[in-house]
């Protein structure tokens, strides 16, 4: 009776064992991700939000920082050999700051232009690349030597045979400064060419 009851005992865990996928199996592999973001990309979408503290005068106050994009004129070449991402044309944003609350509520807006070209590349996303663990990593500044150079990553949110959407986690070391203490994210949405 016990040999039975075992042998019932290793079938149902056998059972369960290979009857349960991972997510990883259901993701593809990192050269099947770099290949199916091979191509040019139109720019459609453009919205950072940063929310958290900012420290003024030894002061932390309240803040609240966004950019939306609203005109697009902006592709993104990306390779696979080599393994560059490459920018150009334009895009204008608009940008506000909200410090302090209440009474005490001071708001800055502005607007600034993306502008890239053979020249510069401007843009989150340019120069070398990589995917690692179905992320894109790159580098912030082109030039690997500046001080303030750092790498980041980038989750992959959709990319199919005609969209791509990035988002950019702003906890990541280097984007948010010694001043603020925030939380923020980036969201990039692209069409295929």
């Amino acid at each position: 009776m016990n040999k039975s009851r075992l042998t019932h005992l290793l079938i149902i865990v056998s059972f369960i064992i290979f009857s349960c996928n991972s997510d990883d199996e259901n993701r593809p592999d990192d050269s099947q991700i770099a290949n199916d973001l091979e191509g040019t990309w139109s720019l459609v979408n453009y919205e950072l939000t940063e929310i958290g503290t900012k420290t003024v005068n030894d002061i932390e106050i309240p803040y609240n920082y966004t950019q939306i994009g609203i005109e697009y004129d902006y592709l993104m070449k990306i390779t696979t050999q080599p393994m560059k991402i490459i920018t150009s044309g334009i895009v204008k944003v608009n940008e506000e700051e909200v410090l302090g609350e209440g009474d005490d509520t001071f708001i800055t807006t502005g607007s600034f232009t993306f502008n890239s070209n053979d020249n510069q590349q401007e843009g989150w996303h340019t120069g070398d690349w990589r995917i690692e663990n179905g992320k894109l990593i790159n580098l912030f500044d082109e030039n690997p030597q500046e001080a303030d150079a750092f790498e980041f990553e980038t989750e992959i949110i959709e990319l199919t045979e005609n969209k791509l959407i990035f988002s950019i986690n702003l906890s990541q070391d280097g984007f948010i400064s010694e001043t603020r203490n925030t939380t923020g994210n980036v969201t990039l949405v692209y069409e295929k060419n």
